[in-house]
């Protein structure tokens, strides 16, 4: 049951015979408060911190379940899924902010935890869909999800251009990144008399 209210039962007899005894009918209900829910969609994915994990639930069959977090500046984004539901083979898609796919990631087996990281290359959301991969399973248990962040801030950026390159002055001096992707570093020296070069 997807959403409160009056729902209905109807009971009968398959070829339509009358029953010659009285039979025993017993309901049970098992409350799921999700409190992350209504979240089924980009639109209306719900903000999470890093570092704070979330607990929700894959449920009612067919849920998908849509995060989105922050990010202020480059690095690595790193979402991890634990205490996974017996039932469920867990997958997950990142997104950006202009709705662009980055990643994929998917359990072949129910049950199994489920991490996955990208490169956040530019400030702003990123988001994650979670999901049940056959997408006709659900499960009473909740799962939780982390979001951790790691700094790639380069401070010596931008200079992936020789235009840009960055002066030399000491030796031993330069601690950067190549980063994201095909990030290109350049830097310039100055050598007052000839000699031998170890980089």
């Amino acid at each position: 049951m997807d959403e409160p209210g009056t729902w209905y039962l109807w009971l009968h007899a398959k070829d339509g015979v009358a029953s010659t005894e009285n039979y025993t009918l017993t309901l049970s209900f098992t409350p799921v408060q999700d409190t992350y829910e209504i979240n089924p969609d980009y639109a209306r994915a719900v903000p999470m911190a890093f570092g704070q994990p979330v607990q929700a639930w894959l449920f009612p069959q067919g849920d998908h379940d849509w995060f989105k977090v922050r990010v202020e500046k480059p690095g690595i984004v790193r979402f991890q899924v634990s205490q996974m539901p017996q039932n469920i083979k867990a997958g997950m898609r990142i997104y950006d902010q202009n709705y662009q796919h980055q990643l994929t990631k998917e359990n072949l087996n129910a049950a199994a935890p489920l991490q996955a990281e990208f490169i956040a290359a530019l400030p702003g959301f990123y988001y994650i869909e979670f999901y049940e991969r056959s997408n006709d399973v659900y499960d009473l248990s909740p799962y939780t999800l982390t979001a951790t962040f790691l700094s790639q801030e380069d401070t010596l950026e931008p200079d992936n251009r020789f235009s840009q390159a960055v002066l030399l002055e000491e030796s031993n001096q330069v601690k950067a990144l190549i980063y994201p992707s095909n990030d290109h570093d350049w830097y310039k020296f100055f050598v007052s008399k000839p000699g031998m070069l170890r980089v």
